[in-house]
């Protein structure tokens, strides 16, 4: 019976631990993208935690000076101010405004915010307001636009305000109310986290009294529909938005749905399309960091801004992350508004200065996507092969481009793994792209004197110029019965051919991947492992050893110069001097020094990418490119069944930029999809200065992008 007990105990336990890291973020990490051009607004530096936009008067107004679960009133240093900024003018300032007869100007530090147009068309202000001691109140206030200030009206507390977060106004003098928990120091909010006994709410005023509308749970931003009958919660601990329907007149909400975002959205803006804008904190653990030492610059926090499409129904929604970024310009996101018809975006921070972006866009972010012959309209995908192809697309999985052809070939058509050969019903080819027109086709390139038509199925992708200047392709090559081999084929430019040149077999090609060519007759090859079948590739990811590693093959023999590792995309520097391993299983990219006199590897560093980044491209300025898989998951299940359209692996293209010692990182992300357009990316490169990218997928179409945001922003 005891050991029963110890087993449950211990159960429960792994269970807590595992939600509690769930809940911090532990294993995120953020990639920097922006809509347009950002620039820091003067005026708010103590923080632009809200913002309530007044359409009628094309003004916002911004609170600044936030004081949250503060132990030492004395470190409470700043003032609490109100700011208004003008959407018309582009001076990229912002206007403290005066707020006249205060019942206590030292205590007025502001949070949530919200308005209401009055009868006359006056605006009514209604605040959250903490005290440097962290007592709360409401504060109501009127605005004077002939003289560009606030008159206090009221001052409202109640014991029900017990840790209130956001404000929605619903009248003249009543509003909804959100707590965000019930604790007031950091200590008891800690233990009310990992407790998960939540003490916050929803709290409604009609004017003269207020009740409970939501008890027991986490309540942070809120905001009412533009019909102001349904209201959406934000519960940040637990990743949610809850949607409700709002009865006023009954004083009575009543639940529809919990929409799952997986990052902690904080407040909400409501745009002219009914689209729900949020900024958020994409890890947990760095916003609370930041939240407990606000005052430290060396502390900064990830920042995410969503817009969220919901249902008719309100139970479902389409989310596209408008810009992300790692902290270091836009610092704990909390509010993100949209103006001059979706073209300028406003983001607040919780304790730093306001941001102003441009949005490029307004119905795409990162990229301009086309379909050709498909069913999107004119800003989606843009397939890059014929329509016979894209009928019964098997794969752009790696693309090699020759820089002094401005040309790329592809590899399409790989075998990997398969149940059974009768499994493949598909042709492996490659495929040739032309990178100065706009056709968007690629075009099938003949193969001559192929030892095993039947038995040629591309993988990984090289190519050498040779003294002649003929470029000459190393090609990682599977068999339907998944035997390993390296084909050599040299191109013919006059003829558009490619020529067999030799087909090398060895016992160190475990089960290649990716391969570099090092001269015209040597390369590195990469092992992504040692099984054989979906079983035993299985029980080596869960058992973690891996048979994988790279091999060095000199013309005349192999080498290896890695083993017992996850050897995925590798690529050289253009230099020659530095090897990228992507250890995919890991999430990390392996950088090596590389002696190819000595046939010798030097570990340098180990790039933390939490992502599954598959195959590599250098391009002129030294930046790495790769597509990303990040929900392995979905891409296993994807993999195991091509033919099944109904299943997709979400994808993402990242530019990464390395310090010189390889020791660190800045990461971009140009380009990420749930999987419906672009299905499980494995590589991509930027042509025509940085105007044009174009990805490669495990299973589907490539696509070619025009970039809509200069990468020379980041």
């Amino acid at each position: 019976m005891l050991k029963i007990v110890l087993v449950v105990l211990l159960a429960f336990l792994v269970q807590y631990v595992f939600k509690t890291l769930l809940m911090f973020d532990i294993h995120k990490r953020t990639y920097n993208h922006r809509p347009g051009q950002c620039r820091k607004v003067e005026g708010p530096v103590h923080g632009s935690e809200d913002i309530t936009i007044v359409d009628e008067k094309n003004i916002a107004f911004i609170t600044s000076g936030l004081v949250y679960l503060n132990d030492d009133p004395s470190r409470a240093t700043w003032k609490g101010q109100i700011f208004v900024y003008d959407l018309t003018k582009r001076t990229y300032k912002a206007e403290s405004i005066p707020i006249l007869n205060l019942e206590d100007e030292e205590g007025f530090h502001p949070h949530g915010i919200s308005h209401w147009v009055k009868k006359d068309g006056s605006i009514r202000l209604f605040i959250v307001v903490h005290s440097k001691d962290f007592k709360h109140s409401i504060v109501i206030l009127d605005f004077d636009e002939s003289k560009r200030q606030l008159n206090h009206v009221k001052t409202l507390k109640d014991e029900k305000f017990v840790r209130p977060n956001d404000i929605v106004a619903t009248g003249d003098n009543s509003f909804l109310v959100s707590n965000d928990g019930g604790a007031q120091t950091v200590l008891a909010n800690a233990i009310e986290m990992l407790t998960g006994f939540f003490k916050g709410g929803l709290v409604y005023y009609d004017g003269k009294k207020t009740q409970y509308l939501l008890e027991n749970t986490v309540a942070n931003g809120i905001i009412l529909s533009r019909d102001r009958k349904t209201l959406f919660v934000s519960h940040i601990n637990q990743e949610t938005i809850g949607v409700f329907a709002w009865d006023q007149k009954k004083v009575s909400i009543q639940k529809i749905s919990e929409i799952e975002t997986l990052t902690g959205c904080d407040n909400f803006y409501i745009d002219q399309e009914n689209n729900l804008w949020s900024g958020c904190h994409p890890v947990l653990k760095d916003a609370v960091g930041h939240l407990g030492d606000a005052t430290n610059p060396s502390l900064f926090s990830q920042s995410q801004v969503l817009r969220f499409k919901v249902s008719s129904d309100l139970k479902t929604a389409e989310m596209v992350e408008v810009f992300s970024d790692d902290g270091k310009f836009t610092s704990a996101s909390a509010i993100a508004a949209t103006f001059d018809n979706g073209k300028q975006l406003l983001i607040g921070t919780v304790f730093r200065d306001l941001t102003h972006c441009d949005i490029v866009l307004r119905n795409a972010t990162k990229s301009i996507i086309r379909v050709v012959l498909g069913p999107f309209d004119s800003i989606c995908f843009q397939n890059v092969i014929d329509d016979g192809y894209q009928q019964k697309s098997q794969g752009s999985e790696d693309f090699e481009v020759i820089d002094e052809k401005r040309i790329a070939f592809i590899s399409s058509g790989v075998v990997y793994l398969p149940n059974s050969p009768s499994d493949v019903t598909w042709k492996g080819e490659i495929y040739l792209y032309d990178l100065t027109k706009r056709t968007y086709k690629a075009e099938l390139i003949p193969i001559l004197n192929l030892e095993d038509e039947e038995g040629f199925y591309p993988h990984g992708l090289s190519h050498w110029v040779m003294n002649d200047g003929t470029i000459r392709l190393f090609v990682v090559v599977h068999s339907k019965t998944f035997k390993h081999s390296v084909v050599i084929l040299d191109y013919d430019d006059r003829k558009q051919h490619l020529n067999h040149v030799k087909t090398i077999r060895d016992d160190k090609f475990i089960r290649p991947n990716d391969i570099v060519a090092t001269g015209e007759n040597s390369f590195l090859l990469s092992n992504d492992g040692g099984a054989q079948t979906e079983l035993g590739n299985m029980w080596e990811v869960i058992s973690g050893f891996y048979r994988g590693g790279v091999v060095y093959f000199d013309g005349k023999k192999s080498h290896h110069l890695m083993e017992n590792h996850v050897a995925n995309g590798i690529s050289l520097s253009r230099d020659g001097n530095t090897l990228f391993v992507s250890h995919i299983n890991q999430e990390t990219i392996g950088v090596y020094s590389w002696n190819q006199e000595n046939m010798s590897l030097k570990k340098i560093s180990e790039i933390e990418t939490l992502t599954g980044c598959d195959n590599f491209y250098i391009d002129k300025d030294n930046y790495m490119w790769t597509g990303c898989h990040p929900v392995m998951k979905d891409v296993l299940a994807h993999f195991g069944n091509r033919s099944d359209p109904s299943l997709y692996g979400p994808s993402q293209v990242l530019r990464i930029k390395f310090s010189k010692d390889f020791e660190k990182s800045e990461m971009v992300e140009v380009l990420a999809d749930d999987g419906r357009l672009v299905s499980a990316s494995t590589i991509a490169f930027p042509f025509d200065d940085g105007k044009q990218v174009l990805i490669g997928t495990v299973g589907r179409h490539p696509v070619h992008c025009d970039v809509a945001v200069p990468l020379n922003l980041y």
